[in-house]
This record gives structure tokens, sequence and C-alpha cells, in this order.
């Protein structure tokens, strides 16, 4: 029982350290990028998927703590943090922000106005809409459901 606990507060450790460099990576490189004023903490907090971070969890605590090869925990773990920093990087993420949260070729009608183009990001109460007549950002109210 106490393996188990070890493993997965192990696990945990190591899924937010990787979640926290890949959206470090996101907020640099994709939100400031655009010119969209948001916190980090929001951010951060508003896009994380439990499903995801459970089953990471208990991957990455199952690789460090049951394992019996270390160098496949070793790969495995280097891989992850591969890949969550390369969001770091600002030509990759660009490309993962735009993957996770550009829906392009957009048309919002709130009258007497219609807006044209990509919907950048939508957070709790806004939305920021890239209109392509005006070439510029613009933030818009979020359609209450």
């Amino acid at each position: 029982m106490i393996k188990a606990l070890q493993a997965f507060l192990t696990g945990l450790f190591f899924t937010f350290l990787f979640d926290f460099s890949l959206f470090l990576g996101l907020k640099l490189h994709y939100i400031d990028a655009h010119g969209i004023k948001l916190f980090f903490n929001p951010f951060f907090a508003d896009n994380q998927n439990v499903i995801v971070l459970l089953a990471l969890t208990i991957f990455i605590g199952w690789i460090t703590m049951y394992q019996r090869s270390i160098k496949t925990a070793i790969i495995v773990l280097s891989l992850f943090a591969l890949i969550s920093a390369s969001a770091l990087i600002p030509q990759i993420g660009s490309k993962f922000g735009d993957a996770l949260f550009r829906k392009g070729n957009q048309q919002i009608t709130i009258a007497p106005h219609t807006y044209r183009g990509d919907i950048l990001y939508i957070d709790r109460q806004k939305l920021y809409f890239f209109d392509t007549d005006l070439q510029r950002l613009i933030t818009l109210p979020k359609e209450k459901k």
C-alpha cells in the first residue's frame, strides 16, 4: 500500500512538472504571441483534462516504481520531458497552441455585426477572435449556454 501511494505521488510530481512546462510554452509562444492578456494560473487550471492527468500520473508512477528496467523508465521519462519542454521552442509552442485552441474559418454574428476569422482562444467569459476583415484581434463575450 505504501509503495502504491509512493508511485502515485511520484507520478503526480512528474506529471505536474511536464504539464507545467507544456503550458508555460503555450502561454509564452501562443497566448502572449497573439497579444491575449491572460494570467497563467487560470489558463493552466482551465485547460486541464482530469482523465489525461490521472492516466499519466498512474502510468508514470507505475514506470518509476514497478518497472524493473531502469533504462526503460529513464527513456520514457526523458521522452515525456522532451515532448513537454519542446513547447518552450517558439515555433513548436505556436504549433501546439494552434492545434489545441485555434478554430479556423468561423463566422460569429452578434447583431448587427458579423465577424469572420479564427477563434484563437476561449476562456471563462471571453472569446478571443482574429477578425480577417479587420486584420486584428478582437474580444467578444462568450455565449451563455
